[in-house]
């Protein structure tokens, strides 16, 4: 009877073992991989710096009169694109429930789902994010397709890159 409870005990362990491997591996899946980066600067101050290839696929960046538009390049079939907005004020009205903090910046975020269009991938999901800046509040708006969990990587991937303007 005492040799069964230390074997479980050690593969409670074990189990506990992996279960923070995976935790602790889990936020290296949204740092920007290491290569070649583009960066884009708006009159604004807002800076982005990119991975030339993430997930094997580039990006085509736009800037809006307010930031930057962003999504992956040949994403025809399904959707992965954020807007980034540099707006003035104190916040956006309301609460977000979740937070992040990313290169030690907070950012508030919610993630709601929607049905995708006949045919056309699987639902589609939408975070909607923000976080304080000097000259008011960036908010960010995530658009991703999948018949799986969204992982958002693009999202993270640009709000890892950005920096608010001075």
């Amino acid at each position: 009877m005492i040799h069964a409870r230390v074997r479980l005990k050690t593969q409670s362990n074990q189990v506990l073992a992996l279960l923070a491997a995976i935790a602790a591996a889990i936020p290296a899946c949204h740092r920007r991989p290491p290569g070649p980066t583009l960066t884009f600067v708006h009159p604004n101050g807002l800076s982005l710096t990119l991975p030339e290839v993430l997930d094997g696929r580039s990006f085509l960046v736009d800037r809006t009169a307010t930031g930057f538009s962003v999504r992956h390049a040949g994403s025809y079939r399904l959707v992965d694109s954020l807007i980034v907005d540099l707006r003035p004020g104190a916040g956006p009205p309301g609460a977000l429930p979740r937070a992040r903090t990313i290169g030690g910046r907070k950012i508030h975020y919610a993630v709601a789902e929607s049905e995708g269009t006949a045919g056309s991938g699987g639902p589609e999901y939408e975070l909607s994010a923000w976080e304080r800046a000097r000259a008011g509040y960036i908010v960010y708006a995530a658009r991703e397709q999948t018949e799986w969990d969204p992982d958002f990587s693009l999202a993270w991937t640009v709000i890892e890159g950005l920096t608010p303007p001075p």
